[in-house]
């Protein structure tokens, strides 16, 4: 008499073959939806693929499905690996920076997921906390995902690797994990294999290194697209306060990622949704090189009249609070220093509009209005208003211009877009918002 183990292998790869046509067709949506979508610089493939039976027939032994699972449906239900994409990229910085661009193509919906913008039967689980570490102690960037098809969520997994990462976890998934003979001197194997991994990743950076220095050979003769233009105006600003610091005050201070939000800033006013952006490009690079020849002097003040009729909840908190940083904290001085200097103008309509900006890289206009719009009904202005005084003011409040910086304005947009989905579920009150809402920013800045 047979196993009741080997009967229940059996009854799972039998479920699996006659649902196999059905993933077939998810796994074919996955292909389609991410190739026609556009996840930012450094995609290289999204290949895809089905578990073979022979590999599910292993899981199912190895890790001891039979006493977890009562069924082949409920086992089957609950793989998430049965169907995967792999959105390969080309280097390791390219792994966070697309699975960060992930939360601009999602939005989350009321079961916890984040749903596609642009399909609605499908589902990324944003929340959990990636990378996530394997067994091997190894991070990867892997994303349980559900895709509705016939009235079900069949279930999916992302992962997002470089090719480098890609190439160790083949070998070392064939050498190791799937290696059942009996190795002499096993630990040695695999510090040999951590060895390799870890020059796989000096390779990439020194590949990267080579990449770059060629494509900005070809930027110099070709022209920068608006992506670049960015990245070389966030680096020129960069440039002149350092020239100009050492120069009027015999020191510089980091102003990276000050540059960087200021970029973006400029991006989004100037180059989101306008034609003629070639001719826009050239108005910036003259101006740049209009401030390289000139002087920006730090020690002076700023001489700006106060903002009036505030509407905006946001501005109402931040205007009055950055104004009186403007000329008191030397990093917020620089910082607008260098927006008056590449707008050309020096006055509180420049200054408010460049806090507005702010607002917008955080605060999506269309969803919050949409969202109040469905829980609050005729309260809803009166609410976004609240919403976005509430967040101006936690962020005054914990006083850190790191909480401006690019990457942390977009951790601050996935806070406030989860604290209030979970204020309309639960139906909290605003001062439950406004407490869980600054303690997650500062805990995450």
């Amino acid at each position: 008499m047979n196993l009741a183990l080997f009967q229940y292998v059996d009854d799972v790869l039998s479920l699996y073959k006659q649902r196999r046509a059905l993933y077939v067709e998810v796994k074919d949506q996955l292909e389609s939806f991410f190739e026609k979508t556009d996840l930012g610089d450094g995609i290289v493939s999204y290949p895809s693929r089905l578990k073979s039976e022979k590999s599910l027939k292993e899981k199912l032994i190895r890790q001891e499905f039979f006493s977890k699972f009562s069924n082949a449906q409920e086992t089957l239900s609950q793989l998430s690996d049965l169907i995967g994409l792999t959105i390969q990229v080309q280097f390791i910085r390219h792994e966070i920076s697309i699975f960060e661009n992930l939360f601009h193509l999602f939005l989350p919906c009321d079961n916890g997921l984040y749903q596609s913008k642009d399909c609605e039967n499908l589902y990324l689980n944003l929340h959990a906390p990636q990378p996530q570490s394997q067994k091997n102690g190894y991070p990867i960037y892997r994303i349980d995902g559900y895709y509705r098809i016939q009235d079900e969520m069949v279930r999916f997994e992302v992962q997002i690797k470089a090719m480098v990462h890609q190439f160790w976890a083949d070998i070392e998934h064939e050498v190791i994990y799937k290696n059942s003979d009996y190795i002499m001197y096993d630990q040695f194997n695999r510090n040999m294999l951590a060895a390799i991994r870890d020059n796989l990743e000096v390779m990439d950076h020194q590949l990267e290194l080579i990449y770059s220095e060629i494509f900005q050979g070809e930027s110099a003769s070709l022209g920068l697209d608006e992506i670049h233009f960015k990245v070389f105006l966030a680096k020129s600003l960069n440039e002149l306060v350092k020239k100009n610091m050492e120069k009027g005050l015999g020191f510089s201070t980091d102003f990276q990622k000050p540059s960087s939000t200021i970029a973006q800033m400029i991006f989004i006013q100037e180059f989101i949704q306008r034609e003629q952006k070639e001719f826009l490009m050239l108005d910036y690079l003259e101006r740049l090189d209009e401030l390289k020849q000139g002087e920006i002097d730090f020690k002076k003040s700023f001489l700006l009249e106060e903002a009036t009729n505030l509407e905006d909840g946001f501005l109402m908190e931040m205007v009055p609070y950055l104004y009186r940083k403007a000329n008191v904290n030397f990093h917020w001085h620089v910082f607008f220093r260098m927006i008056f200097a590449v707008q050309k103008e020096e006055n509180i309509t420049c200054f408010v509009r460049s806090i507005r900006m702010i607002e917008r890289l955080i605060v999506q206009d269309q969803w919050l209005k949409e969202k109040l719009d469905k829980a609050y009904g005729q309260d809803s202005n009166r609410m976004n208003q609240e919403m976005r005084r509430t967040l101006g003011r936690a962020m005054c409040e914990i006083d850190d211009i790191r909480c401006f910086y690019e990457e942390n304005l977009l951790k601050i947009s996935r806070i406030f877009q989860n604290k209030l989905e979970i204020m309309i579920q639960e139906k909290r009150d605003l001062a439950w918002f406004d407490i869980e809402l600054k303690e997650e920013i500062a805990q995450q800045i």
